[in-house]
């Protein structure tokens, strides 16, 4: 692969990226036009925050042919790599799953009602909860123009 970059300089004398051409190589070529080989994102991915951008990566690589990724919340820190306590993940999955924030999927979590006897802490939830991931459907639109 190589690269070559063009500039161009404007009146005041400054230096400009003009053009980029890159060449690939064969089969970095095969694997983009032929193949169809390559992984694509949703052009808000970059835009999410860290924890959103692991769920769709989580998504991405678990929700194939329609299927639904039904999760633990301990299993799903883990696997996402959140590093602060579970009360922290579980508030942050809680807006997340509010705000409807992960692009092409929806999240969902489900909580069981806290046990006051395993706490003996009112008002704080320590019920057990999982997550579960789907796909969206496509839009209208988009099937209508393929």
């Amino acid at each position: 692969m190589e690269a070559r970059l063009q500039y161009a300089r404007s009146r005041n004398g400054e230096k400009r990226l003009k053009a980029v051409k890159v060449r690939l190589c064969d089969w970095l070529f095969r694997a983009i036009l032929r193949d169809g080989q390559v992984l694509d994102y949703a052009a808000t991915y970059f835009q999410l925050g860290p924890i959103e951008r692991r769920i769709y990566e989580v998504a991405r690589s678990t929700c194939v042919d329609g299927e639904a990724l039904e999760i633990d919340l301990p299993t799903l820190r883990l696997q996402i790599g959140f590093q602060n306590s579970l009360a922290n993940f579980r508030m942050a999955m809680k807006r997340i799953a509010a705000e409807d924030t992960v692009p092409d999927y929806h999240l969902e979590l489900i909580e069981d009602p806290p046990s006051m006897a395993a706490t003996g802490i009112r008002g704080r939830n320590s019920g057990r909860a999982k997550v579960i991931i789907t796909k969206r459907p496509e839009p209208l639109e988009d099937l209508a123009g393929e």
